[in-house]
């Protein structure tokens, strides 16, 4: 009959609720920090100001970024490898910090997978919206794929070119459309989250309109009244 060692027999150094517990915390404080770098990638580019320091651009003009002078170069340099599109990054790295600290899961292995799904979503969308033009004002020259989506577009536009075929349309609609397939694996929502996501914006854009509606109807009372008391 084999026997078992001391050490096989030693309690563990914790008890086991003890461990389970900071497991947890540590879960959660994990998916606390995604969301925080979520966040705080869309807090720079939301307040991005094309007259801010750059890698190639150098100012003494007090800077507009939240985040200061590395949210400045952060959302500079986002925007313009990926344009437009240099908003899924945030978007999608909060979403992934939500569920880890709602759901108390952390799998290295598909989060790794879902970042590979991302980039794959960044370089389809880039491409399929490529040169498409911005506002002057963001200071954006690669438009709303940025810099990416046309170095990609050109690259195998001219690799079909090569054989005397023109395919500028089809390599957009094809890239979008995996960009778009890349782009919901990369959330890694259940059907029941989308639809869970899809009811919030529709309720959030319900209330957005009312409220603009009750905002202009109160506005136009008041010049309504105003004109009154200027004829009276």
């Amino acid at each position: 009959m084999a026997l078992s060692s001391p050490a096989s027999r030693r309690d563990p150094f914790l008890p086991h609720a003890v461990s389970a517990f900071l497991h947890r915390r540590l879960i959660e404080a994990t998916g606390i920090v995604i969301t925080l770098i979520g966040l705080g990638l869309l807090a720079a580019l939301v307040t991005h100001s094309a007259h801010d320091p750059s890698l190639n651009r150098a100012t003494s003009d007090p800077i507009r970024n939240v985040l200061g002078r590395s949210g400045a170069v952060t959302s500079d340099l986002l925007l313009q490898l990926a344009g437009l599109f240099s908003v899924l990054p945030g978007v999608v790295f909060t979403a992934w910090g939500l569920q880890i600290t709602t759901k108390g899961e952390f799998r290295p292995v598909v989060l790794s997978v879902r970042f590979l799904a991302l980039i794959g979503a960044l370089i389809g969308l880039t491409m399929a919206f490529a040169s498409l033009p911005l506002p002057d004002s963001w200071g954006v020259e690669g438009g709303v794929g940025g810099a990416i989506g046309q170095l990609l577009l050109a690259k195998l536009g001219a690799l079909f070119g090569l054989f005397g075929i023109s395919v500028y349309i089809p390599i957009r609609i094809v890239a979008g459309l995996l960009g778009l397939a890349c782009l919901i694996a990369a959330f890694g929502f259940s059907l029941a989250e989308w639809m869970r996501a899809a009811h919030i914006i529709g309720r959030a854009a319900e209330v957005t309109a009312r409220a603009s509606l009750t905002v202009g109807r109160r506005g136009a009372d008041g010049h309504a009244h105003a004109a009154a008391r200027r004829c009276a």
